[in-house]
């Protein structure tokens, strides 16, 4: 009853052939001589030792195995990160250059529209009624219409002649 009672376990050999002790009965593990007992006590601290060298070498390959794949993942993830970001720089470089070509367009046709601008701005200047006057050339009306052509007046008709510093009205005597 103690044997049975033992928190640990039990190998037995006394070295009887014949004759079996009850301690053998209540034993975890019974052998013939107290050699083969000593070899059964060894023979399990083998197969742990084994074992033990077994699961270290299956844990440091799972680890390695592990590691191996995080590392691929993550330079996977980087080289996509990379690439994303190779992408959004050459869509960056892409419009800037538009907005370069799109300005450079705009600086053109402001220019082209600066000429127009200056071209109106001399027609005007030229055809201008003051600077007619001050040339020297009057402005002839009959009745608020400027007269181009003698056929437009007859005799007795009262013409109002603008000049550059002043107005004359007359009358037609022939």
């Amino acid at each position: 009853r103690a044997i049975g009672d033992l928190p640990f376990p039990v190998i037995a050999g006394i070295g009887h052939h014949q004759d079996q002790p009850l301690m053998c009965y209540a034993a975890d593990l019974a052998v013939s001589t107290p050699t083969a007992a000593a070899v059964a006590l060894n023979q399990s601290w083998v197969e742990a030792m084994y074992l033990l060298q077994n699961s270290q070498h299956k844990i440091f390959s799972n680890l390695q195995t592990t590691i191996t794949e995080s590392r691929m993942i993550l330079s996977s993830a980087s080289q996509a990160v990379e690439n994303y970001f190779d992408q959004i720089i050459g869509r960056y470089n892409r419009s800037v250059e538009k907005i370069r070509t799109h300005i450079n367009n705009f600086g053109v046709y402001l220019s082209l529209q600066t000429e127009k601008i200056k071209n109106y701005q001399t027609l005007i200047n030229q055809n201008d009624p003051h600077r007619q006057l001050r040339l020297g050339y009057s402005i002839v009306r009959n009745h608020g219409k400027i007269i181009r052509s003698a056929a437009q007046v007859k005799t007795g008709d009262t013409l109002a002649i603008t000049l550059s510093d002043s107005e004359i009205n007359t009358q037609v005597i022939s």
